[in-house]
């Protein structure tokens, strides 16, 4: 009847034959193998179950050490295994852990049915408070680092082509005609032109006659005058050049260039 009251945690998780089976265990590793059988902890393997099992076997050695009664210890040791349940799940901050932990302690500690129930006395609650400070609480960052979840990430990358649009340069960089043209002419000023090539008349020995005569022709007209083909440029000096049609000279100049290029390559063979 205590224990459905205020919402007693007496007998929840030892009951009476339990403590005393508890108590008549002589070594510490035979109570500890009690509670991780008891609890299905399995301490050699997994971190949590270690720290459980060392937790609630210092709590049951603290309601014994202290002369308890085996209701006061089953009490006690379901408000520690409350406490650190709920903590745990809602990963309480330390502060809000031991607010809530006094406040189950107090239920326990005061005879007001129906709203609590004084199974401990202010004595007993005074030194449950002082062993959880010095013991859980002070602990209590190692106990959420093992109780944290483990979180993986799987990262992968992929490479997407996206086209890149060229980058325009603004109005305010643009320019005038004027400067346009003016870079133009610098920059063909800048160019160096070829070094000629001269053919004189020695160039055109052992050529046929009837060549020479069509050669002779048209350098004779072509005096004075640039012939720019194929980056060849011929000129002839002490001579005046006729006058004609800029169509007429650019027929002329193409044949003689054509020609002479021929002969040339004659000559080689």
């Amino acid at each position: 009847r205590v224990a459905a009251m205020a919402k007693s945690l007496l007998w929840k998780h030892f009951s009476q034959d339990e403590v005393g089976e508890y108590e008549s265990l002589a070594l510490a590793e035979d109570r500890q193998a009690q509670i991780a059988t008891k609890f299905e902890l399995d301490q050699e393997n997994d971190r949590r179950s270690k720290a459980l099992v060392g937790l609630y076997f210092h709590t049951m050695q603290f309601g014994l050490d202290n002369g308890w009664t085996h209701d006061k210890v089953s009490a006690f040791f379901s408000i520690v295994f409350q406490t650190h349940q709920d903590a745990m799940n809602n990963f309480w901050p330390v502060e809000y852990a031991f607010k809530e932990f006094k406040q189950t302690l107090l239920r326990h500690s005061v005879q007001r049915p129906p709203w609590s129930v004084g199974i401990l006395s202010l004595r007993d609650a005074q030194l449950a408070v002082e062993f959880m400070t010095e013991s859980y609480f002070r602990h209590y960052m190692l106990y959420k680092y093992a109780y944290t979840k483990r979180t993986t990430l799987d990262l992968s990358t992929s490479h997407s082509i996206t086209e890149t649009p060229p980058v325009f340069p603004g109005l305010s960089e643009a320019k005038t005609e004027e400067e346009v043209m003016k870079e133009l002419e610098e920059a063909q000023a800048a160019v160096e032109p070829a070094p000629p090539m001269e053919i004189s008349s020695e160039d055109l020995e052992g050529v046929p006659d009837e060549f020479k005569q069509v050669t002779k022709f048209s350098i004779a007209i072509c005096c004075n005058l640039d012939i720019h083909y194929f980056g060849l440029e011929i000129k002839r000096d002490n001579a005046v050049a006729p006058k004609c049609s800029s169509q007429t000279k650019s027929c002329i100049m193409t044949n003689t260039a054509a020609f002479l290029i021929c002969s040339r390559l004659w000559l080689t063979e």
